[in-house]
């Protein structure tokens, strides 16, 4: 079966008043010495529309996708651990597929399928989608740029070393994946108040969501202030994302974020999880020192 499908993760996560701004080298939580955001994309012309990554290896597991993405979190945490006690390794990703759409049995049935991202290192960036069949789960690494020395990424060794399954059993044409924003829905917000023990409820989680849509557009403003060098521009694009008290508002600034420059999304796939490791970061007492709990 051909045609593009869209993969998204549609489960919750299993790891993650006033107008106020941080500059890029501060966090909320006061003290903690750790900046908000990481490395910079590189600056290119804006494409006019949006790129399908490069090839990607095709790999095979006798694990099935929870336990493949159990090992690979494992093997990043070893290898290359988050800055941030609530951030995990893996982030979740959307993708439109455009290759062919794996089937189980002679009833055809499609294969359940998710997508995942990570950082790995100073500057690889992988996408993974991953797909359950009956017996094995199929897997496509495909790293950002698609060069040589990122499809050989000694990832896939270590992988190898947690799983013995894990095998290579070819490689994906370039073309068969697109990368969209990352998806910021209300449970999101839930998570972060659950792991802050804080109660869940509409105002707690409109207050979550303004923390949130505030770190975002800042984001936003700091890559178009540095890509564009439009101190207007950026300037305008806080002012377009100002906190209405739709939940909905975090999940447009990205999205708007990707419509102005479509080579900023695979560099924003950690931005919720990052976001969130920033607001629960503990202090020296155990406690997240973020300025929103004191409100709560």
């Amino acid at each position: 079966m051909g045609g593009s499908w869209c993969i998204r993760v549609g489960r919750p996560k299993s790891s993650v008043h006033g107008r106020t701004w941080w500059s890029a080298s501060d966090s909320p939580n006061q003290g903690s010495g750790m900046g908000l955001f990481r490395k910079q994309p590189p600056a290119p012309a804006k494409p006019a529309e949006r790129p399908r990554f490069g090839p990607g290896r095709r790999l095979s597991s006798d694990q099935d996708l929870q336990g493949c993405l159990a090992n690979m979190s494992a093997v990043l945490t070893n290898h290359f651990p988050t800055p941030y006690v609530h951030m995990p390794p893996l982030f979740e990703s959307s993708v439109i597929w455009h290759g062919e759409k794996p089937v189980i049995g002679s009833e055809q049935r499609p294969a359940s399928a998710e997508a995942w991202s990570c950082s790995y290192g100073e500057d690889d960036i992988f996408v993974f989608v991953l797909w359950q069949l009956e017996t094995r789960t199929e897997i496509g690494l495909f790293p950002l740029g698609g060069g040589d020395s990122s499809l050989q990424t000694p990832f896939i060794g270590q992988w190898k070393m947690a799983d013995p399954s894990l095998s290579s059993t070819g490689m994906f044409d370039k073309g068969l994946l697109t990368l969209l924003t990352p998806e910021v829905p209300r449970h999101y917000f839930e998570h972060i108040l659950g792991l802050a023990h804080k109660p869940v409820t509409d105002t707690t989680v409109a207050m979550i969501a303004e923390q949130v849509s505030q770190m975002f557009t800042l984001k936003g403003y700091e890559y178009i202030s540095r890509m564009e060098r439009n101190e207007p521009a950026a300037t305008r694009f806080i002012d377009d994302h100002l906190w209405n008290g739709d939940l909905a508002l975090p999940q447009k600034v990205l999205a708007d974020l990707g419509a102005w420059n479509y080579q900023v999304v695979p560099y924003i796939q950690d931005l919720p999880s990052r976001v969130a490791g920033i607001l629960l970061e503990p202090g020296p007492d155990g406690l997240s020192t973020a300025d929103i709990w004191t409100r709560m």
